[in-house]
C-alpha cells in the first residue's frame, strides 16, 4: 500500500507529463516538427496524463494537502513512574 506522501508525489509527477505535453510537444506538433521518437512519449505522457482526469481531486486535496501528518521520528512517551504519586 502507497503512503500519502508517495501517492501524492505520483499525482504531482503525471502533472508533470502533462505539463511536458503543454510544454515540448504542443508546440513541436503546430509547428509540424514532430519526430516519430517524439510522438511516442507523448503517447505514453498523454496515457498518464488521463488518470489526471478521473482522480478525485476534492478527495485528494481534503486528505492530502489540508490534513495534518503524523511527526516523524522517535515518539515520546510518558514515564510510568511520573505519574505514580
Amino acid at each position: 500500500m502507497m503512503t500519502d506522501v508517495s501517492t501524492f508525489c505520483l499525482y504531482l509527477l503525471r502533472a508533470g507529463y502533462l505539463l511536458l505535453v503543454v510544454r515540448v510537444a504542443l508546440p513541436l506538433w503546430s509547428a509540424h516538427q514532430i519526430d516519430a521518437r517524439t510522438w511516442e512519449i507523448v503517447i505514453e505522457c498523454l496515457i498518464a496524463v488521463i488518470f489526471l482526469v478521473v482522480i478525485p481531486w476534492r478527495y485528494v486535496f481534503e486528505n492530502y494537502a489540508k490534513k495534518v501528518g503524523e511527526q516523524w521520528g522517535r515518539r515520546v512517551t510518558r514515564r510510568a513512574d511520573s505519574l505514580v504519586g
